[in-house]
């Protein structure tokens, strides 16, 4: 509800939260605006030309549509200051096509002009007041840093209840099941536009064979099938994350995330240095005098530094899972390893035909034991304490 001159336009039920007295009482004589896109025209002979911004109201048509359902149809509008030809401000037009009012508006300068003239005092400023109403407490949901999947979806579908004996927040509804379908393909990894949701735990929901349900836990960040169910009671996501799909959405829910820093207590600093203490100098420990260097202590720590190091090298590329270049060979070499190797028996080890027939067949060559380069990936892939 924003133009060029900022927020100006609100409904009768949000500027009511800004008075004390009945909201009809300052907006009777006032006039009502509607956000309009379409054609208007001086009569039925003449032609239509394109308005986009807010006009007023000048006549309306009330419609039955239903049993006890009714809806108003736009017959004229003046132009305003407001819209996109304001050189016709105050000017009424025909509404050519047939336009629904499915608001209206009142301008919130005419609304304090009003009040200056009646003498009504404003307890509220508009701009200080949400704009939706929402079912549940938002100061008090904005203090939680954490949501079921199922929770998140109420919250967007503004069924969510801060009142733990409201009852309808349980029961079946379509726009939560809307949500939840949006969430979830978010946080499987399969939306259309990429967009991944970033779980604190990830559960996913499974059917025994004798019908059973059961939920089973995955690493965070895991990309999942599309056939994938999630558990949406155990699946949490952190308010951030949530925040950060609301607005790919456009999902208003009135939270807000702000980062803030909290001093440490001065006796939470005295325990954690008591404790810190207490693990250098355990209760009961006297001080040894300094002793003479040990040559070959030094030594055995040079070797199991090195060591250290070089298992720490080898699980960065575990870690990896492959290489940052994968070429056939390599991937005919990773493969082998891992069907022969991965949890061979010392006692019966794989047989370098066997090896040699596997890289080959991937590499799709002619099988034969004496293949320079199946000999060579076969050699390379054996582990280093092998000795044959």
């Amino acid at each position: 509800m924003e133009n060029k001159n900022g927020q100006e336009f609100y409904t009768d039920a949000h500027l009511s939260k800004c008075i004390e007295i009945p909201i009809y009482t300052v907006t009777e004589g006032l006039n009502k605006f509607v956000k309009f896109k379409g054609l208007l025209t001086e009569n039925v002979e003449s032609t239509p030309f394109y308005v986009d911004g807010y006009l007023i109201i000048d006549e309306a048509r009330v419609t039955q549509t239903g049993e006890d359902e009714y809806e108003d149809t736009l017959v004229r509008a003046k132009c305003s200051k407001y819209c996109s030809r304001p050189e016709l401000e105050n000017n009424s037009y025909i509404v050519s096509m047939p336009f629904i009012i499915e608001e209206a508006f009142i301008s919130y300068s005419e609304f304090k002009i009003a009040l200056d003239k009646f003498g009504i005092p404003l307890i509220n400023e508009a701009e200080s007041i949400q704009t939706k109403d929402f079912n549940y407490d938002v100061s008090l949901v904005n203090r939680k840093s954490n949501f079921t999947l199922e929770d998140a979806a109420k919250i967007a579908a503004n069924i969510y209840s801060t009142d733990q004996n409201e009852i309808t927040s349980q029961l079946p509804h379509p726009l939560k099941n809307h949500y939840m379908e949006l969430l979830s393909d978010c946080i499987k990894g399969t939306n259309q536009d990429d967009f991944k949701l970033h779980t604190l735990e990830l559960w996913c929901s499974y059917y025994e064979e004798f019908g059973d349900r059961y939920s089973k836990t995955y690493e965070n960040g895991t990309y999942l099938k599309q056939k994938a169910v999630l558990d949406y009671q155990l699946t949490i996501i952190s308010k951030r994350e949530f925040l950060r799909w609301c607005e790919y959405e456009n999902v208003d829910t009135g939270l807000t995330y702000e980062l803030k820093l909290f001093e440490e207590s001065i006796e939470e600093l005295k325990a954690e240095n008591e404790k810190l203490k207490t693990k250098i100098r355990p209760q009961g420990f006297q001080q040894a005098p300094p002793t003479k260097p040990d040559n070959k202590n030094s030594e055995k720590i040079d070797l199991l530094n090195r060591e250290i190091e070089q298992l720490t090298e080898e699980l960065n590329l575990l870690k990896e899972r492959s290489f940052p270049i994968m070429t056939s060979h390599l991937k005919a070499a990773l493969s082998a390893q891992k069907k022969h190797w991965v949890e061979y028996d010392i006692n019966h080890l794989p047989l370098q035909k066997n090896i040699q027939q596997h890289i080959q067949e991937i590499l799709n060559i002619k099988l034969t034991t004496d293949n320079r380069l199946s000999k060579s990936l076969c050699v390379a892939i054996q582990p280093d304490d092998i000795k044959r």
